[in-house]
């Protein structure tokens, strides 16, 4: 019998991965970890409408469409995703955060285009260090902190989807 996912959080949603569907090459999908900064949006964006901006330390900003995006090469890699905070709860000084055990990690067959093609066309400047990735989450809460990070440019380019 499959195991059920411990949630540490139902709003927004933040649950772990069980330890017996960690000893497979591939997560299954039902139970691959959750990791959710806000709540999730009330209807799904409409893709007929939606833009991806390429901007800051590049040559030329770019806008691409969904469409666009799809009309780009893709590829598929296999890939491990894990959380930052993936076995917070095993320190011996306790951190603060959801108490993740060993299930906030995955590993998956992903499906995309690489982002080095799109930072490519766009450019970089050579003072590029970052690219800094921003979405639509909303924040729970009053604050009204948007979720930003980033990843080191190398990163961006070589292995990124």
């Amino acid at each position: 019998m499959e195991e059920k996912m411990r949630v540490m959080t139902p709003k927004p949603l933040n649950a772990e991965t069980p330890n017996e569907n960690l000893r497979t090459w591939i997560t299954d999908n039902s139970v691959f970890f959750k990791r959710n900064q806000g709540q999730f949006m009330d209807a799904p964006i409409n893709l007929s409408d939606w833009q991806l901006h390429i901007e800051g330390l590049v040559t030329k900003k770019l806008r691409f469409t969904f469409e666009d995006l799809r009309r780009l090469p893709k590829v598929e890699v296999a890939n491990t995703l894990e959380c930052s905070g993936n076995s917070r709860s095993l320190l011996k000084e306790k951190a603060s955060g959801n108490p993740w055990t060993i299930g906030g990690v995955g590993n998956a067959i992903w499906g995309g285009i690489r982002l080095g093609d799109i930072l490519e066309k766009a450019g970089l400047q050579v003072n590029a260090k970052h690219v800094g990735f921003e979405g639509f989450d909303k924040a729970l809460g009053s604050s009204g902190i948007k979720f930003i990070r980033s990843i080191p440019i190398e990163k961006a380019m070589s292995s990124t989807l």
